[in-house]
């Protein structure tokens, strides 16, 4: 045998002894990365899985609503026509109501303006009615009478006066 033999050997020998070694040291941590691996990997399926029948219990929603959604407007549309209708009944009735009391303090503020320009007038008339009366006894009579006059009324008025007391 030659030494390039033997050399060769030794060589096969040593290579299979670090492997050997190589593969004590290593097989623990090698096959526990490998099999947290393959856990991930299940877990992402599963969880993948899952979030595949939560997104299409979504989509299946979503169309239910899409396919809900004209009954659903047509429903509310018809619910707001009547409350429309019945807010308007209401606002009519309220405005009725309002409109005839607005007429009623009409006409009496209108009654009331009548009876106090008719007082104005009828003081204004009895007023204008005593200064011509005046003016014809003043135009028509002499200053004794009028003296004598104005001596009659002071004394009738304190006559009444005497009595009143």
């Amino acid at each position: 045998m030659s030494e390039s033999f033997v050399s060769v050997i030794f060589s096969a020998v040593n290579f299979v002894l670090f492997f050997g070694a190589l593969i004590l040291i290593l097989k623990k941590p090698v096959s526990s990365f490998l099999f947290k691996r393959k856990e991930t990997y299940i877990n992402d399926s599963n969880n993948s899985q899952k979030f595949r029948e939560d997104s299409q219990k979504m989509v299946e929603n979503i169309n239910n609503k899409f396919k809900n959604i004209d009954q659903d407007g047509a429903a509310l549309l018809l619910n707001a026509e009547k409350e429309g209708a019945s807010i308007g009944e209401f606002v009519l009735a309220e405005s009725q109501k309002l409109s005839s009391s607005i007429i009623n303090e009409g006409k009496q503020r209108i009654h009331a303006e009548r009876a106090l320009a008719w007082r104005v007038l009828k003081d204004n008339f009895i007023t204008q009615l005593i200064r011509s009366a005046k003016d014809d006894i003043s135009s028509s009579t002499t200053k004794e009478q009028r003296a004598l006059y104005i001596n009659e009324s002071k004394k009738m008025s304190a006559v009444s006066k005497g009595s009143s007391r």
